[in-house]
């Protein structure tokens, strides 16, 4: 469903700027290769692809994808899971919320934050940088509560025992530098 509305959105949008190409609201597309890493150095590299519509005044609406591969996955842990999400932005900088996706079906609930800008110019569009954060909620947090701190395992973490779920906790927020293309 929801990738059906992004297709729906863009070919709207789409169409609208073809319609109106002197009305100044074109659609733009961004792809980028990231790299991200929460606090335990644990890596993931990130293709994101999204399109946004570009309002007056720098206002941009848009809808992305993420392909994310998990470098150090854990036995529980999807080699790659995918993100829809949704955005908002103004000039270079912009917010995100959507959800993330792997074989296991959904995952968490996902909030993104950053900056994406163009420095160079590279044939039709112009290539940038990209920084910012990610979080992943509901997948921590539910493991957190879940697991029971009576068993005796390394990998079990417990509310109960507040110092391993705080440090569990510290693996939902990840940093993400990337390079951009704009087009």
């Amino acid at each position: 469903m929801f990738v059906f509305l992004c297709t729906v959105f863009l070919a709207y949008a789409e169409n609208e700027n073809e319609e109106k190409s002197n009305s100044g609201a074109p659609i733009n597309y961004q792809i980028s290769l990231q790299a991200s890493s929460s606090f335990f150095i644990k890596p993931f590299i990130e293709l994101d692809f999204n399109g946004y519509y570009l309002f007056d005044s720098n206002y941009t609406l848009g809808l992305g994808i993420i392909i994310s591969g998990n470098a150090m996955h854990g036995i529980d842990e999807p080699y790659v899971s995918g993100i829809f999400y949704t955005f908002f932005g103004y000039e270079n900088f912009s917010l995100g919320i959507g959800s993330s996706f792997s074989k296991y079906g959904f995952e968490s609930l996902y909030l993104k934050t950053g900056w994406s800008v163009p420095i160079w110019q590279a044939g039709k569009g112009k290539l940038g940088l990209c920084i910012g954060g990610e979080f992943y909620g509901m997948k921590c947090f539910t493991k957190c509560l879940i697991y029971d701190a009576s068993e005796d395992s390394s990998e079990e973490y417990s509310l109960n025992n507040p110092f391993p779920a705080a440090v569990y906790l510290l693996n939902c927020f990840k940093l993400y530098f990337g390079i951009t293309y704009f087009f």
